[in-house]
């Protein structure tokens, strides 16, 4: 498992992790206070146009390590490695979190960085310990976003290989992503009619409302509304872990 990994890792991030310093260095030159307004225009240009581009290389690689590694000409290679498919899926799973991260990181180095530039270096009273269980739960829920998200595409592409779509297998995909999506959708959508109401609904008879109102939730609705999202990335899971081991034919 650690050595896909690592394979799928070193290939893949010196890009990444050359766009997230360059986006650093964007953002710390933004923070400071003073500069010609010209220059601080090209500097918010070249962030948005990086975080585009960082944003592409991580869907990159996602695709790069699942449709070829999985499904494409390394495939066969793949699964006649000595791993388990659960090692396999979790390794794939791991590598595609792992760049997530990697941009939260650098989102948080640039913050520090920034407040260095203009201000003092923080000292242990700057730090609020009362914070520190919210950005945890807000990192630890936006992952669980990006895992099912990771997961949804894992399943389309098994899908798309399995059925050997030959016409049009883009838009064939899309209408599976999108089918997938709205099915897991249906649950979240009818516990938000009951738990949520409308008034405090930020995003109305959307997934995404108890994401966007999970900090305003009671203790047994955020219980309830996170173990609905596990379970779906249990089963999205389940479905793609039976197709690989019974249905996939690797020319």
């Amino acid at each position: 498992m650690f050595k896909i990994f690592k394979h799928d890792f070193l290939e893949n991030y010196a890009p990444i992790v050359g766009t997230q310093v360059f986006l650093i260095f964007c953002w710390v030159f933004l923070s400071q206070k003073e500069g010609n307004v010209l220059v601080f225009l090209i500097a918010n240009f070249f962030l948005f146009l990086g975080s585009g581009v960082l944003l592409v290389l991580i869907f990159a690689a996602a695709m790069r390590s699942t449709q070829q590694k999985l499904f494409g000409t390394e495939g066969y290679f793949t699964f006649s490695l000595p791993l388990s498919i659960d090692a396999i899926l979790w390794a794939k799973i791991a590598i595609n979190l792992t760049w997530v991260l990697l941009s939260i990181l650098g989102f948080f180095v640039a913050l520090f960085l920034s407040y260095l530039c203009h201000t003092k270096a923080p000292s242990l009273s700057d730090l609020s310990p009362e914070g520190l269980p919210y950005v945890l739960n807000a990192l630890g829920l936006f992952l669980l976003f990006c895992l099912l998200l990771y997961l949804k595409l894992l399943l389309v592409l098994a899908l798309l290989n399995i059925g050997r779509f030959k016409r049009f297998p883009k838009l064939t995909g899309l209408v599976f992503f999108v089918g997938i999506s709205f099915g897991l959708s249906l649950p979240s959508q009818i516990l938000q009619q009951i738990f949520l109401s409308p008034k405090n609904a930020i995003l109305q008879d959307s997934y995404l409302a108890f994401y966007a109102n999970y900090f305003f939730l009671d203790t047994g609705t955020s219980a309830l509304f996170l173990g609905l999202e596990f379970f779906k990335a249990g089963v999205l899971y389940a479905i793609t872990r039976w197709l690989l081991v019974h249905k996939l034919a690797l020319e």
